[in-house]
């Protein structure tokens, strides 16, 4: 993830969210305070784990789900932190209706929106 510069990596069934698996992940599931691994991540499999790879009850990153139409500028203040909050959209699951039960057609990170704004 590192190498390729991934934050994130949605985890899929049949094109439906299952989960997402990150960096803070690895380290609120697998490392000690100290900065130790308290497991063998070469046995962990995700299907043991991913009841606690969810989209809703994740502690510092907020998902959220947008229909294909949605206008970038919109998009672009959806991004934004909310006042008071800790949490920040980390990504952006476009859907046909913007519902997390549909399949998800694609992903998008603020970097993708920021990239596709005029420049001022």
């Amino acid at each position: 993830m590192k190498q390729k510069n991934i934050s994130n990596v949605p985890i899929l069934k049949d094109k439906k969210l299952l989960g997402v698996f990150s960096e803070n992940t690895i380290f609120s599931l697998f490392l000690e305070d100290n900065g130790e691994l308290i497991a063998d991540l070469s046995r962990i499999k995700f299907e043991k784990i991913i009841h606690q790879l969810g989209t809703e009850d994740n502690p510092s990153q907020k998902f959220i789900f947008v229909s294909k139409d949605t206008d970038i500028f919109k998009l672009k203040e959806m991004f934004l932190p909310e006042v008071g909050s800790e949490k920040r959209v980390e990504l952006a699951f476009v859907t046909n209706q913007g519902l997390k039960k549909e399949k998800i057609l694609g992903l998008i990170t603020i970097y993708d929106v920021m990239a596709q704004l005029p420049v001022f």
